[in-house]
């Protein structure tokens, strides 16, 4: 069965490559400029406006449910399994990440 999905619209979070700097910082890749710093007992987020500081956090706390199912993916891969079995789970990531 093949399966079409509608195109996505623009990401409403930081975009480009973020990268992990030192321990508890992340930056964006393109200009260096920390996007977030992580420690203990809160996640502090800079040059966001409020609708962006919203979707990175959003994207963060996706972030263990999607290393999950990219596992799940490539075992998935691996195994020579139906992909399809994956495909409403990793919409609903998507969703849940982005909106």
């Amino acid at each position: 069965m093949k399966t079409e999905t509608k195109a996505t619209q623009k990401a409403q979070h930081t975009a480009g490559e973020w990268i992990l700097s030192g321990s508890n910082k992340i930056r964006n890749g393109k200009d260096g400029f920390v996007i977030a710093t992580i420690t203990s007992d809160e996640i502090t987020h800079f040059i966001c406006n409020k609708a962006e500081s919203e979707a990175n956090a959003k994207l963060i706390a996706a972030a263990p449910e999607m290393l999950n199912l990219l596992q799940k993916l490539s075992n998935t891969i691996t195994n020579g399994d139906d992909l399809e079995s994956l495909f409403f789970e990793t919409q609903n990531l998507i969703n849940k990440a982005t909106k």
